[in-house]
This record gives structure tokens, C-alpha cells and sequence, in this order.
């Protein structure tokens, strides 16, 4: 099937035809442009009481609070410190390099950010290897329980013995 160019609606110019609607043919570009205002008018349509607004200058959202900032120059002080006391690495595990270049926190980061009996000074493999296997660090004695499961046993044990009664 041949393709025959036809006279455009839009431009009125000899071309191949893009779309045939309410009996108007369009080339590709006079269609984009009638479908824009189509879009365009439907908008109006539907909101007839909107008006164009322009976007105001919104300020970006900062990365971090300015509460976070604080405590993280605090920790980066508290950290430096550390691996000049401990310069060297506390894990020793396999591929280990001997000299500390990181922090493990072994309770987490959270509340215990700033703790330095959490700390654990360490060099990145060891690092890679303790998080990678947290049940390994946690049977080596680098990492804690961070959820307790203290309340959840108090709470089975006083069902059980109410049970009982």
C-alpha cells in the first residue's frame, strides 16, 4: 500500500498525514501543536477557576538538620580522637591490613554516637567482613543486640505463669 501525502489542515502544505480527527488531517508537527492546545483547553475546562500560577522559589530541603550537622562534627572530633589512641586494628580477621582507618560502632549509631565505649577501631576489610556477618560479629563480641528481646521474654513469662494460676 502506497502512502499518498495530503494536504495538511494545520499548514496547508503537501504532506504525509499523522492523524485524522473530526474529519482534519494533520502532519506529525501541526498535530503536536493542535494536541498541546486540545490538552491545554481541556485543563481550562476542567478547572475553570484556575488560574496560571507560577511556581514560587522554593528553598531546597537542607540534607541535613542543623541538630545533625552539630552532632556530626562532634563525632568526626570524637572519631579522630579514638583512632589516634587505638592506631591500630582491634578485629584482626582475615586480609586484615593491622592499622585502623574506621569506627565500628558495635551498639550502633544512634543514641550511641558519640559513645566511645561502643567504639571499635578498625581497618576496612575487618569492617566489610563484621558487616557483612552480623552473626559473627555478634558471637565475637564486636556487635550487640540492638533490638532487646528482654521485654518480649518478661511479657511470655508472666502469660505463661498467669496461665498456670
Amino acid at each position: 500500500m502506497k502512502i499518498m501525502e495530503r494536504i495538511c489542515h494545520g499548514c496547508e502544505k503537501l504532506r504525509y498525514i499523522w492523524k485524522n480527527t473530526g474529519g482534519k488531517r494533520y502532519c506529525k508537527k501541526c498535530w503536536t501543536k493542535v494536541s498541546i492546545k486540545q490538552k491545554m483547553f481541556r485543563v481550562k475546562l476542567a478547572n475553570p477557576i484556575s488560574k496560571v500560577v507560577k511556581k514560587k522559589n522554593k528553598k531546597p530541603l537542607p540534607r541535613k538538620s542543623a541538630k545533625q550537622t552539630k552532632l556530626d562534627a562532634v563525632y568526626k572530633v570524637a572519631r579522630e580522637l579514638y583512632l589516634k589512641d587505638h592506631p591500630m586494628c582491634q578485629v584482626h580477621m582475615t586480609g586484615c591490613r593491622g592499622y585502623s582507618e574506621e569506627i565500628h560502632h558495635s551498639a550502633g549509631r544512634g543514641e550511641y554516637l558519640l559513645d566511645t565505649t561502643t567504639f571499635v577501631a578498625i581497618c576496612r576489610p575487618c569492617h566489610i567482613i563484621l558487616e557483612e556477618n552480623p552473626k559473627l560479629a555478634k558471637a565475637l563480641g564486636f556487635s550487640v543486640e540492638r533490638l532487646s528481646n528482654t521485654k518480649n521474654e518478661n511479657t511470655n513469662e508472666e502469660s505463661n505463669q498467669n496461665k498456670k494460676s
